[in-house]
């Protein structure tokens, strides 16, 4: 984390598509329709904890096209098998004093040029924000 707190970009454009990769592990998202199969995420895949050490890790559709990345690219990055759930730039600047910024993971090769962070104005900011970030994102999230 740098000195200088950097929590929104607004030449992000609001309608881009944001990916989140979340682990293929029961805890990270429930079935919420038997009959028709839909699954919807849970509080696991967006802690307060991350949100407060730096950010919620994402990755940006518009940087992945850039660099000829596909989600493929992030279901296979990491040391356990990932799944990737999509939401817009939009629904994080629904909630006030929440933003997107462009954050490369030097750690993560070619796939790390596409990673961003979701953040809010803050860095330790209130847990009430974080919660209602997070319950916006697990409605508007939808796997890929």
């Amino acid at each position: 984390m740098t000195d200088e707190w950097h929590w929104d970009d607004e030449s992000i454009a609001a309608s881009e598509e944001l990916y989140r990769h979340v682990p293929r592990v029961p805890n990270q998202k429930k079935r919420v329709d038997p009959t028709t199969g839909e699954w919807s995420l849970t509080a696991a895949a967006f802690t307060t904890n991350e949100m407060q050490e730096d950010g919620w890790s994402i990755y940006r559709n518009g940087l992945m096209h850039q660099y000829g990345l596909t989600q493929a690219d992030i279901e296979s990055s990491g040391d356990e098998p990932r799944e990737v759930w999509a939401f817009q730039v939009m629904d994080v600047r629904d909630v006030d004093g929440c933003g997107v910024i462009d954050q490369e993971d030097p750690a993560g090769g070619m796939l790390g040029r596409a990673h961003g962070l979701v953040r809010c104005s803050e860095p330790k900011s209130e847990k009430k924000k974080i919660v209602t970030l997070r319950n916006k994102l697990i409605n508007r999230a939808t796997p890929r």
